[in-house]
């Protein structure tokens, strides 16, 4: 009897020393098992950054953008992801929607697309403070500008908001109708900081008046990055309006910021451009040219750090052209009904012209015509009034659509003439490339190509029977102070006005795109038909003529024009693309039109080193304080030695009984 009951205590403390064991090690160890409350947190979804800028009143593309954003809106959705739909600013100037409607047509489409945020551009300010405080309140989200500083007595002071506020879908119709310098977004699980630049050359741009000024964007970027680093933000998106190079600039001054959204260059990135900043980061630059042509597409995707805090992992965008998308039906009737009132102001009478003004197309892309001559005077005047410097002027003949009888000129008549609304820039060329750009202009003249300068300021002869490049006999030089011309001077810098699309390169003017790559350029930010409509107001009436400052060394010059034909109408082939389209050879496969924006080739692929793993397999986190390998084996040991010891024992009570 005393072996069997030592027996039983015996197996009863082998079996409480087994659930210890069991206990401790599910303590501290859980033995690897997975419990809910231990599975690996995952990341944040996606984020959808929808982007425009430098839409400048462009009214005619926004029933096709509410189209792609509504469909991009509702696969976001369904795939669980969020979207923020931003402007990086100048809604401002360039259409009669803007002049007429003082930006409160474009606050309607604006709010009835869904926007998050618009950063304020140089051309918010062009009709001063009032205007754009009654744009600012029409809005129904916030706007955004860091750098901008008003004075308390400051007409627009009412409508500034000095706070960086905590921002969530919901609350968002709180914080309308003010300017504030940025803010947190908080969209649950991840928090985006959001703060706006805008140029600080809008003191001389535009007209923001007095008791309003603009601080140095990188000192103010570093301190936003700072301010909404403290409050939780987990992404920092700087959305500018201070152009391509200064967005560069800033990504290399200015350590934290994780994304650029950026305007006021009308620069097309399609991919975004990725750039290394001084602290190992990778960020990303993103523009959407200009006018609503393209809605810029960024997709944001996020990892975990070790503490559980969501970071940037990959970025991917790119642009989406509207041409061929379908208006928005609700969106297109809207803008039937902006357009009713703008037939009549199209009547408007702005100038009167004694003589017929030839713009027919087989001869402003061929020879001098009275009005290139009127255009090209037209922009030289409007340079001057804020460079006074400038000497001369050119346009492209392909930019003049059509000719005007003599008689009232009107508003109407002056847009189909100059349909594109370009704007003027000023480079500064030295005598060589100024050969150059004219040796281009006339190196298709066989072809009644578009690139064919009209000019003011200058004269100049070619022979179109020389092979190109080699067809300018002579250029001269106006002499304001001697009052004659002068033979061009190869070393002389000359400050030249043109529009923003000969600038870029457009029709061949590869010389004109270097010198404004290489900085040499003023942004007059002047519509090039409103120079036109001042010069008429100015100067009417007007009876320009063809004077000489264009000859041709042959014979087969087309014959004197009959004034005013073909008023009213443009000439067959014509396009509505926005630019000066050209009648020369279309472009290799691949190559941008001459109407259509230069994209940037740049790798399509974000850093890869950013990417997260790929795959469904998840490995769950261990969180006890010893390992479960360790614990088993002590656990075994412990009851080897139990087993041992029962032998023992059995062995004694048996040689007992």
């Amino acid at each position: 009897m005393k072996g069997i009951r030592a027996r039983a205590r015996l197996r009863s403390g082998l079996a409480g020393m087994f659930l210890a064991v069991f206990f401790i090690s599910l303590f501290f160890g859980g033995f690897g098992l997975p419990r809910a409350e231990d599975e690996a947190p995952q990341p944040p979804p996606d984020l959808l950054i929808l982007h425009t800028n430098d839409t400048h009143g462009h009214l005619e593309n926004a029933p096709a953008r509410g189209t792609k954003i509504a469909e991009i809106r509702r696969e976001a959705e369904a795939a669980g992801k969020r979207v923020l739909l931003v402007d990086a600013g100048d809604v401002f100037t360039g259409t009669l929607y803007s002049s007429h409607y003082q930006g409160l047509a474009d606050a309607d489409f604006m709010n009835r697309m869904g926007y998050d945020l618009l950063v304020l551009g140089n051309h918010e300010f062009d009709r001063g403070q009032e205007v754009l405080a009654t744009f600012v309140r029409a809005l129904a989200f916030p706007v955004f500008s860091a750098n901008l500083s008003v004075q308390p007595d400051a007409k627009l002071a009412e409508v500034v908001a000095n706070e960086i506020p905590v921002i969530t879908p919901a609350t968002k119709k709180d914080y309308a109708g003010k300017i504030y310098p940025g803010a947190v977004w908080d969209l649950g699980d991840v928090r985006v900081g959001i703060f706006g630049l805008t140029t600080k050359e809008t003191a001389i741009l535009s007209n923001p008046g007095p008791g309003v000024a603009f601080a140095d964007e990188v000192e103010t970027a570093r301190r936003m990055v700072e301010e909404l680093t403290k409050r939780g933000a987990d992404v920092i998106v700087a959305v500018t309006h201070i152009g391509y190079a200064e967005d560069r600039r800033l990504a290399q001054a200015v350590p934290g910021i994780d994304v650029i959204v950026g305007g006021h260059s009308h620069t097309a990135l399609n991919p975004p451009v990725s750039l290394s900043q001084p602290d190992g980061r990778t960020m990303w630059i993103a523009q959407a040219g200009e006018w609503g042509k393209y809605l810029g597409r960024l997709d944001l995707s996020f990892g975990l750090e070790s503490g559980g805090k969501p970071r940037l992992s990959r970025v991917q965008g790119e642009l989406l052209s509207l041409k061929d998308v379908p208006p928005d039906p609700e969106l297109k009737e809207l803008l039937n009904s902006y357009d009713a009132p703008l037939e009549e102001i199209k009547r408007r009478v702005v100038g009167k012209t004694l003589v017929g003004l030839d713009g027919a197309r087989e001869r402003v892309r061929t020879q001098e015509t009275n009005l290139g001559n009127l255009i090209a005077d037209a922009y030289l005047e409007k340079a001057r009034k804020a460079v006074p410097g400038t000497q001369l002027a050119l346009v492209n003949g392909g930019g003049i659509r059509a000719s005007i009888p003599a008689g009232d000129v009107t508003l109407g008549q002056v847009l189909e003439v100059m349909p594109f609304n370009n704007m003027l820039v000023i480079l500064r060329l030295t005598g060589a490339e100024i050969l150059n750009a004219l040796e281009n202009g006339v190196s298709k003249v066989e072809d009644k190509h578009g690139r064919f300068p009209q000019v003011a300021g200058m004269r100049y002869a070619f022979d179109p029977s020389r092979p190109a490049g080699e067809r300018i006999l002579r250029v001269e030089v106006w002499d304001e102070g001697a009052r004659a011309y002068r033979p061009l001077d190869p070393k002389a810098t000359y400050l030249l006005v043109t529009n923003n699309f000969v600038a870029d390169g457009g029709d061949g003017y590869e010389v004109f795109k270097r010198a404004k790559d290489e900085g040499r350029i003023i942004e007059l930010y002047e519509v090039d038909h409103d120079a036109l409509v001042e010069y008429l107001e100015a100067h009417s009436p007007v009876s320009p003529r063809v004077e000489g400052r264009i000859e041709r060394a042959d014979a087969a010059t087309s014959p004197a024009p009959t004034p005013g034909d073909e008023a009213g109408t443009a000439p067959p082939g014509s396009d509505d693309t926005g630019n000066a389209p050209s009648s020369g050879d279309a472009p290799p496969s691949g190559t941008p039109k001459s109407s259509e924006p230069i994209l940037p080739t740049v790798p399509k692929t974000s850093d890869p080193s950013h990417a997260l793993a790929s795959g469904s397999v998840r490995t769950l986190p261990r969180t006890g304080l010893l390992s479960p390998e360790f614990l088993l084996v002590v656990g075994g040991a412990v009851l080897a030695v139990g087993g041992v010891a029962l032998r023992r024992h059995e062995f004694g009570w048996e040689k007992c009984v």
